[in-house]
């Protein structure tokens, strides 16, 4: 009788002491602030061609698929349509001689998406893939490619002469606000007139939904830009002209070439202009930001100028709270894209957004505006 009372006792006691544990495991996760940390969000492009050896003037299927970083496809269903179309690519030879602008479409399973093209010469040349996956906005992909045969010499890039081009029957006149200058925002408008009257253009056609296109890259490939008006083409019936501009930032000095597309009488026009762009104000230094109570937070304007500041440090491992308010109109920052953390987040105007992470050890992170042109960077250290 006594072993049956004390194993009684015992498995009593056993129970009380299993409900305390689980009880206070409880209460701990309840009470005890864990930060959440974004991890980084990859995709990897793949591309291919029919047939394997592309050779000049011939035709050639290109071929793109893309993965997440599980492996997993990305279909037509994972892509925002960004002016019309799922993709945009951008063809160039390596002396950026040659342009094109291109869209792969998506096959009948939605996953690979493809697109037919020629090329004039042997050589290599560059592609620059804009894609927008719904969950983190504007990417970038940059992908090589050498066409077999006999390379022709390199043709220079030479600075142009003259501030306009006489495309067919249009004189088209490139317009900056003030000289160009790295890190220094400027208004960039291009004139469009009829090149032996003189007399305004002002019948340009949406293109792609927009009144123009602006693909821009630097001479060493470093840096790309595709730009495209402030305002929007309303409907396909509205018309635009005679002027046609865009804000943008050139991140480094050099040499860039300018494509300028836009549409006419339902024919796409292509304006390339080469400018030298000069040494401008340094990158400012990273602001560090404030610690209040345990909070890393800073406060972020989207104006005419991008990004103030463009560049500020965290500490690894501390929450941050990161303030974005867009202060006027003249800019293309609607939206704010941290794409390596997955976060965007939409900027309306005069709104202060809060976008909040905690920085990991290794990394600083890039955040850009929704079209890539305007251009921040988060130190970690």
């Amino acid at each position: 009788m006594q072993k049956k009372q004390l194993l009684f006792l015992l498995i009593l006691f056993s129970v009380a002491l299993l409900l305390w544990a689980c009880g206070g495991e409880k209460t701990t996760e309840t009470t005890e602030q864990k930060p959440v940390t974004k991890k980084a969000v990859y995709f990897n492009v793949s591309l291919s061609t029919e047939p394997s050896e592309v050779k000049p003037k011939e035709k050639a299927k290109l071929i793109f698929s893309m993965q997440d970083a599980s492996t997993k496809d990305i279909s037509i269903n994972d892509l925002e349509i960004v002016h019309e179309k799922p993709m945009h690519l951008i063809v160039v030879s390596e002396d950026l001689s040659f342009f094109n602008h291109i869209h792969p479409m998506p096959t009948s399973d939605g996953s690979i998406f493809e697109v037919e093209t020629e090329f004039p010469n042997a050589g290599k040349y560059r592609f620059y893939l804009d894609y927008s996956p719904k969950s983190v906005g504007h990417r970038l992909a940059r992908l090589d490619i050498n066409v077999i045969g006999t390379v022709p010499a390199a043709i220079e890039l030479v600075e142009d002469k003259t501030d306009f081009q006489i495309i067919e029957d249009l004189k088209v006149t490139i317009k900056p606000e003030k000289a160009f200058q790295a890190n220094e925002a400027l208004t960039l408008a291009f004139l469009v007139e009829d090149a032996k009257t003189g007399k305004p253009i002002t019948d340009i056609e949406p293109y792609l939904g927009a009144f123009a296109h602006f693909n821009i890259i630097k001479q060493d490939h470093s840096e790309t830009l595709h730009a495209h008006p402030l305002v929007e083409a309303k409907s396909k019936d509205e018309r635009g002209g005679p002027e046609i501009g865009t804000r943008t930032i050139f991140p480094k000095p050099g040499l860039y070439k300018i494509w300028t597309q836009f549409q006419r009488k339902g024919k796409v026009i292509v304006a390339p202009f080469i400018i030298n762009v000069a040494e401008g104000k340094a990158q400012s230094e990273a602001i560090l930001a404030k610690n209040d109570s345990g909070v890393q937070k800073l406060k972020v304007t989207v104006d005419k100028d991008g990004f103030t500041p463009t560049n500020f440090q965290l500490k690894p491992g501390v929450p941050a709270q990161i303030t974005f308010i867009r202060a006027d109109e003249k800019n293309c920052g609607e939206e704010v894209l941290f794409t390596e953390l997955g976060i965007r987040k939409e900027l309306p105007l005069g709104k202060e957004i809060l976008v909040e992470f905690t920085p990991d050890k290794t990394s600083g992170y890039e955040f850009t505006c929704g079209m890539g042109m305007l251009k921040g960077n988060v130190l970690v250290k």
